[in-house]
């Protein structure tokens, strides 16, 4: 294992400046130390694509080798500005790619990483982008390698990491850096709530620990599953799979997002706003952070979520900073589509559980539930 701010003391020796990407926990670490220092600059980006054109843009203007950082699930969002942008048959644009390894062969991980595990290397190789599996002990030689093949070839590169290489870091959590309302709601008492007043209707909900506090809250109230649709995986996917089943659907679909997924697929809101009806409900849950990968700060404070989601043809659009609020809003109401925002603190309990139903189990009862309630 090697301490965070070790691994960044060697990309600065290295002439590696600049960093940007969209978080994953085998980054956790350090995440924390690459906020905590004024050295290198850190650009946090709300998806792949746009940390790989910043990057680009980095290169261009300095000549110097950029760092993009991402979850192998992010691989994916990332192949088009890859292959289309800085592949050497295009612009040719020398990167540094730091690459979680999540779903590795022969490891125990969630469902929704075990395809992008078993593909990471061959993809790499199909994209003829060099890579290195991270080796605490060899980092230093690692990145000069990895750089000299970036450079000469003027090609991305790729460093591999894999899960526990990486130190505990002894600075603060970058969530304990925030200014937080105390009087906040955390977000299961946002969803217990939410729960009440949407009743039996269908409900999407985004990927990480939304859907794990959802299925923990019909469990305690020894409610049925069948109602919610649980992502795992596609962050930022909710809302358009909401968007597909409202036209469909006559009864009102629910969608609970979280602000990071929403802002990583802020696009698709305009779609919203053109073809979906009154039975369209999207909740916004906002805490500011990526909850779910260790509490990294969301660039979010130059949204107006309200006076966005009025910008395109949301109907209604409300911020909720409390429980009273929160109990006493009519999400019955007929015009739409209806945008809420829910203002909760960042964190969860430290016990929270997992679902047990498998993806699969949870597509057939929920798409049942759907298809005779239509």
């Amino acid at each position: 294992m090697i301490h965070p701010e070790t691994i960044l003391k060697i990309f600065s020796k290295n002439k590696h400046n600049f960093f940007t990407g969209v978080p994953c926990s085998i980054f956790k670490e350090l995440l924390i130390s690459l906020n905590s220092q004024e050295v290198i600059k850190h650009i946090p980006a709300t998806g792949e694509g746009e940390a790989l054109g910043m990057a680009v843009g980095h290169y261009l203007s300095t000549g110097e080798v950029p760092v993009v950082y991402m979850q192998n699930s992010g691989l994916g969002n990332a192949l088009n500005p890859l292959t289309s942008l800085a592949d050497k048959t295009v612009f040719s644009v020398p990167l540094l790619l730091l690459i979680s390894w999540r779903g590795e062969p022969g490891t125990h991980d969630e469902p929704e990483h075990t395809k992008m595990g078993q593909i990471l290397t061959p993809l790499l190789d199909l994209l003829d982008i060099p890579y290195q599996i991270f080796d605490p002990e060899k980092l230093d030689s690692q990145i000069k390698i990895l750089n000299q093949k970036a450079v000469d070839k003027q090609t991305p590169v790729a460093l591999i990491f894999k899960k526990g290489q990486i130190e505990e870091n002894t600075n603060k959590r970058a969530s304990d850096k925030l200014i937080v309302d105390q009087k906040l709601m955390t977000r299961e008492e946002a969803l217990e709530i939410l729960v009440r007043k949407i009743g039996n209707h269908p409900i999407i909900s985004t990927t990480g620990k939304t859907s794990r506090e959802l299925y923990e809250i019909r469990e305690r109230y020894k409610q049925k599953h069948n109602q919610d649709f649980l992502m795992v995986g596609s962050m930022g996917c909710a809302s358009p799979i909401g968007i597909g089943i409202s036209q469909n659907f006559k009864r009102r679909i629910f969608v609970i997002d979280g602000d990071g997924a929403a802002l990583m697929r802020l696009s698709i809101n305009t779609t919203v706003g053109e073809f979906c009806r009154e039975n369209f409900v999207y909740i916004v849950i906002n805490n500011s952070v990526y909850d779910s990968t260790g509490g990294q700060p969301l660039a979010d404070k130059s949204i107006s979520w309200k006076q966005f989601f009025k910008s395109v043809n949301f109907q209604r659009a409300v911020v909720i900073k409390s429980k009273t609020r929160l109990k006493s809003l009519n999400l019955n109401i007929n015009t739409g589509p209806m945008a809420v925002v829910v203002k909760v603190k960042p964190g969860s309990r430290k016990d929270l559980g997992r679902p047990e139903l498998t993806p699969i189990e949870n597509k057939i009862i929920f798409s049942k539930y759907i298809q005779q309630r239509k």
